[in-house]
């Protein structure tokens, strides 16, 4: 094979197929309490869309794989996370962002631009051992260690309705008798 003047030798080549196999035959599950969540938003009846990053193929995969679609009324699969998609998301969906949550891990890309464009977040920190930011300081961010530690916060916001995007809620006040 040749490329841009580049040579590859055979093993090479090979070599790299072969662990793009392996990502794509790779073998997919949720983490911990992710299924639980998903269902009590979806029986509370809150939208719900997903907001994720990387390879369209793999990602779709990854969602194939989980059995997750369902739970979703649109997925968004992109190759770089940014504020300003983030914001076109909001507004595509109709969705006031001072009514919604990003449920997130990463800061750079999920609590950063949902603090930007003025939503909620739901920080889940327990996944990585390197965050290559700082986690800011607002009132805004509900920070846990693991997804199945989210559930007492629904029990606070039981009187809302929510909507899940990406990894983002949306709540809007309701009035009781």
């Amino acid at each position: 094979m040749r490329k841009s003047g580049l040579s590859l030798r055979s093993s090479v080549f090979e070599n790299f197929q072969d662990i793009m196999d392996s990502i794509h035959q790779h073998r997919y599950r949720l983490v911990r309490g992710a299924r639980k969540l998903l269902e009590t938003v979806r029986d509370q009846r809150h939208p719900m869309i997903l907001y994720t990053r990387g390879d369209q193929q793999i990602q779709e995969n990854i969602i194939h794989q989980t059995k997750i679609s369902t739970f979703f009324q649109k997925i968004y699969i992109t190759k770089r996370k940014t504020s300003s998609h983030l914001q076109q998301i909001l507004d595509e969906m109709n969705f006031d962002p001072t009514q919604s949550w990003m449920i997130g891990d990463e800061i750079l890309t999920d609590v950063n631009h949902a603090l930007e464009c003025g939503m909620n977040v739901m920080r889940v920190w327990g996944y990585h051992n390197y965050e290559p930011a700082e986690l800011p300081a607002s009132p805004k961010i509900i920070n846990v260690l693991f997804l199945n530690h989210l559930m007492p916060h629904f029990s606070l916001l039981q009187k809302e309705t929510m909507s899940i995007k990406s990894n983002v809620f949306r709540r809007e006040r309701r009035d009781f008798p």
